[in-house]
């Protein structure tokens, strides 16, 4: 029986937390969950059947990391997938949207300070701009 799942793509703070909980249950159901696990590495002086370990242990890791990327990215709009297209990991796209979506009160209050600012200016501008319209 093949399980199939309709999740609405991520489109940003509006739908974030049902999205977050549909793909944190589907990375679950495929056995991939973002950042429990690290690549394994290897010490420079290892035996042989160590290094075959390493080996295997680091492809299940691709495996596994590759399918939780393909998950996350799928369920995304273009927007949030340009986000995250310099993560190489799915540990790191994961981070990338909690660092977005789930900021701390501190760095939400700096956003929206740095946003006010910002479009003070804008509206500073654009009365200049009326102003010099007008005396033309």
């Amino acid at each position: 029986m093949e399980f199939k799942a309709h999740i609405e793509k991520l489109m940003g703070v509006a739908n974030w937390s049902k999205w977050k909980q549909q793909i944190e249950l589907l990375l679950q159901h495929h056995d991939v969950v973002c950042g429990d696990r690290e690549c394994p590495s290897l010490l420079a002086e290892a035996s042989a059947e160590v290094i075959a370990t390493y080996e295997k242990a680091q492809k299940a890791f691709v495996k596994d990391d590759s399918l939780a990327q393909l998950i996350l990215v799928d369920n995304m709009d273009d927007s949030n997938a340009e986000l995250t297209v310099v993560c190489n990991t799915a540990k790191s796209v994961w981070e990338r949207l909690l660092s977005v979506y789930e900021q701390s009160s501190r760095q939400r209050l700096n956003r929206l300070i740095e946003k006010f600012f910002h479009g003070e200016r804008e509206l500073e501008d654009d009365i200049a701009k009326l102003e010099k319209s007008l005396v033309n």
